[in-house]
């Protein structure tokens, strides 16, 4: 499971190194918080509340890894960083 988050975590460095380049140290802090406050909510809930143990726990890091991920995606479209 946490093999999953191999592509997520490359584009969250991608997008942190992207505004560390620009001298944007707020942005990366930012998305980082709201990535680890969700990792830090889920991962109990998933290890013990729905007793999944290192699975859910597995699950929960590729779950804060994805939001983290989209985050500087969306963030590096809107500033026009990131063209498709």
């Amino acid at each position: 499971i946490r093999s999953f988050a191999c592509l997520p975590a490359c584009i969250s460095l991608v997008g942190f190194s992207s505004f560390r380049g620009v001298l944007d140290t707020v942005t990366p802090v930012k998305i980082s918080l709201l990535s680890n406050v969700f990792h830090a909510v889920l991962d109990p809930i998933l290890m013990f509340a729905l007793a999944q143990g290192v699975r859910g726990a597995a699950m929960s890091t590729l779950a804060s890894e994805v939001i983290a991920a989209i985050a500087y995606l969306v963030i590096l479209c809107r500033r026009n960083m990131l063209v498709f």
